[in-house]
């Protein structure tokens, strides 16, 4: 004779397995936010500094100037830096949300009718 706690148990499964793929594409969709941003932030960083150096390059008598630029240039990426991981969370928050409101509303359980055999 069968379990009667299968089916419920079965589904209690299912439904854990479902919310841990959810959670494991929210955060991997963060993570590719976050690598993301600090290619961004580095890209520009660094074509900021190779401009700089073109410029001292032409004109060999403004390093003082430059060392302000290039501590600006600097701050600013850190900066930015440092904002990553607060965007990268609510970046997951929000999947979350955009994924489990997907999931909010129940789905009626599933009915399965024995056929006849002809």
């Amino acid at each position: 004779m069968a379990d009667p706690g299968a089916p419920a148990q079965r589904e209690q499964i299912r439904a854990v397995m479902i919310e841990t793929a959810r959670t494991q594409v929210a955060a991997v969709t963060a993570g590719i936010s976050f690598w993301s941003g600090w290619v961004d932030a580095a890209e520009k960083y660094t074509g900021a500094i190779s401009d700089e150096l073109a410029k001292l390059e032409a004109d060999p008598t403004a390093t003082t100037e430059l060392t302000g630029r290039l501590s600006d240039l600097t701050r600013t990426y850190l900066r930015e830096l440092t904002e990553l991981p607060s965007a990268t969370v609510k970046r997951f928050n929000s999947e979350l949300e955009k994924i489990g409101s997907s999931a909010a509303a129940p789905k009626a359980p599933r009915k399965r009718a024995a056929r006849a055999k002809p």
